[in-house]
């Protein structure tokens, strides 16, 4: 039998490696490296008002800075295998500082160590595949068997049905037997930005640049040529990492993001103390520290752009949090030494779970995150009731139409929480309706009502919308009808 690739959307599970855990903690570092900076406290504090009565609904994305790597002990992790998700990260901890102000606040976190930027629109593949075996009867064609090896689903722990899902290759069939291959996947992380998301979180982009590589080159085997390549081999990728990330938030938006909710993009922490640490001695220096610190300042203003670029479409709604290099500043590791102040793990941390933790925010890390995040507030994001407003375009106000002939009114719907109104629009005359039409996103608010014939005379006319969210608008319109 031919081999025969079938898809299958639900749950996997794991393997961890020590070495592939330190890549992805190290890769997550990389995270660390490429972030953007920015000015501490540069934006006024955004805080909720007495309107907000529904929870702030807080999806999180992105690789291990997000997903929780050093943030606690390993018996507070939790999620897919290998994500290594921390119920100690810091979007918990600003969730308990809102809820501290007597907001509700619920938080999902998808975000999964060693994420890379194309983790967000498209499905990433976990573990190495796995082999079985799998009983179909005789009568099945191959076409019919790999069909139902698919539907049994034999790999498939079932733990993260919404998350994970596993692909099948049929290997080879003898009569009833199927030998196959199965791999686990984690579904996009965009597909859990919906409608009802108020506030995305994410950090994203070094593992892109390869900072895994970094932080063995030049933390651990501290060697020039080789810490030199990878970090010129980091900063030459910051223009593609900058345009993945951009897809990501337009996915985001083309998956119902609200027009009023928003996407915060974190900045990373310097990964070196400002001491002037070099490596190589014996066979030429090269002041490393300074040029990964630079690497994080070059790559934070990259990132930044995105959020600028993206933020211009529908303003104000992509953000990027800056002065996380500030407010690290002087608690760094410091790779030539040690500093007992330091607020990320480094290289034989003791504190460490695992070689995954290394380079990652420690307790006191993910607190400054959660801090820097709480003073911004709910940065502006609406979970109260949704406005809308309602434009009649044609016929204008006291406009003459003529008698007894259909009449096409043309409105525009602009809603506060949807790139494009959906719901539904209705002219009403004296308490009767006369026409109604539903919105959809691909109308673009745009509605068109078409009415039959007014008799003669004057006519006020009532046009009201009503979103699915509650969202309602009312415009009155007269129009004079005659022969």
């Amino acid at each position: 039998m031919s081999k025969q690739s079938i898809g299958r959307r639900r749950a996997p599970r794991r393997r961890g490696r020590a070495l592939a855990a330190l890549v992805a903690g190290a890769a997550m570092t990389a995270t660390a490296l490429v972030a953007v900076a920015g000015p501490a406290g540069s934006e006024p504090a955004e805080r909720s008002t007495p309107r907000d009565t529904r929870p702030l609904d807080v999806v999180v994305l992105g690789d291990s800075y997000s997903a929780g790597n050093a943030a606690g002990p390993a018996s507070r992790r939790y999620g897919p295998s290998g994500c290594v998700r921390s119920k100690d990260v810091w979007s918990e901890r600003y969730a308990t500082l809102l809820r501290a102000r007597g907001m509700t606040v619920r938080v999902a976190n998808h975000a999964c160590s060693g994420g890379v930027a194309a983790d967000l629109v498209s499905p990433r593949a976990m573990d190495d595949p796995a082999t079985g075996s799998y009983t179909v009867p005789s009568s099945d064609s191959d076409a019919g068997a790999a069909k139902r090896l698919r539907a049994g689903d034999p790999c498939n722990t079932g733990a993260f049905p919404r998350e994970e899902f596993w692909r099948y290759t049929v290997t080879k069939r003898e009569g009833t037997t199927l030998s196959y291959t199965c791999q686990r996947f984690l579904r996009p992380q965009t597909d859990f930005v919906t409608p009802d998301t108020d506030l995305v979180l994410f950090t994203m982009g070094g593992n892109d640049a390869g900072f895994t590589n970094i932080v063995m080159q030049c933390f651990l085997w501290k060697s020039p040529d080789s810490c030199r390549g990878a970090i010129d081999g980091a900063r030459a990728k910051l223009p593609a990492i900058r345009a993945k990330i951009a897809t990501g938030i337009a996915r985001m938006r083309a998956n119902g993001l609200r027009r009023d909710a928003r996407v915060v993009q974190m900045g990373y922490p310097h990964l070196q103390t400002d001491t002037g640490y070099t490596v190589g001695l014996l066979t030429g220096s090269y002041a490393a520290g300074d040029a990964v610190r630079a690497l994080v300042t070059d790559g934070n203003r990259e990132l930044a752009k995105v959020a600028a670029r993206a933020g211009a479409k529908v303003p104000g709604q992509v953000r990027f949090l800056s002065g996380v290099p500030e407010r690290f500043a002087g608690h760094e590791p410091d790779a030539g030494g040690s500093n007992a102040e330091r607020w990320l793990m480094q290289i034989l941390d003791p504190a460490a779970v695992d070689l995954s933790d290394y380079y990652h925010p420690n307790a006191q890390g993910q607190q400054a995150y959660a801090e820097l995040l709480a003073a911004k507030g709910d940065f502006g994001a609406s979970h109260g009731r949704p406005r809308a407003t309602i434009t009649v375009k044609r016929p204008g106000r006291g406009a003459r139409v003529v008698a007894n002939r259909r009449l096409a009114v043309v409105a525009k719907v602009r809603v506060s929480n949807a790139v494009n109104a959906r719901g539904t629009v209705r002219v009403i005359r004296a308490g009767r309706r006369l026409a109604a039409t539903t919105l959809r996103p691909r109308n673009h608010g745009r509605a068109v009502l078409r009415l039959a014939g007014l008799r003669p005379g004057k006519h006020r006319l009532v046009l009201r919308y009503r979103s699915p969210d509650g969202a309602r608008a009312v415009v009155r319109l007269t129009v004079r009808a005659g022969r």
